[in-house]
């Protein structure tokens, strides 16, 4: 029989998946950086004949070196900053708190999602869209179930 406590796998992987990256972008992060997690790519020389970029963070007037990389990969790498890591993360997580599943009283499995079936006024089935798509983002980890994907 279903129960409150019970934790539908589906939320279970995305709210871990979730915590492992902020515990990731938390270890990259340098206290004492000016704006902790924040990266920058900046040209440093020439290899190969090509610009080159290294990631920086700001340390308190010196910087702190990510990798020498070209340009794209360089911005690339930046975009994915501890900082914005952590704002997408915690954006995440408030955009599927709301989506949880619910069962019927006479059933044990769960059938619908609360809030998909609050704000359109008709069934949508368990899993939502919304939950279904954001997993979706985690495609290629291990644990991740093929018939979690948005068109399954």
């Amino acid at each position: 029989m279903w129960a409150m406590s019970d934790v539908d796998p589906l939320v279970a992987f995305v709210l871990a998946r979730i915590g492992e990256d902020e515990e990731m972008a938390r270890a990259a992060q340098h206290d004492d950086a000016v704006v902790p997690g924040s990266w920058t790519p900046e040209s440093y020389g020439v290899e190969d004949g090509r610009p080159c970029y290294h990631v920086a963070e700001d340390r308190q007037g010196h910087y702190w070196t990510v990798g020498v990389l070209y340009e794209p990969i360089a911005e690339h790498v930046a975009r994915q900053s501890p900082r914005a890591t952590l704002a997408r993360c915690a954006a995440l997580r408030a955009l599927v708190a709301p989506h949880v599943p619910v069962p019927l009283v006479t059933s044990s499995r769960w059938v619908e999602c609360a809030r998909c079936i609050d704000v359109r006024e008709e069934r949508e089935d368990w899993p939502c869209d919304v939950v279904r798509g954001v997993a979706a983002i985690w495609s290629w980890h291990p644990e991740y179930q093929a018939g979690w994907a948005v068109d399954a």
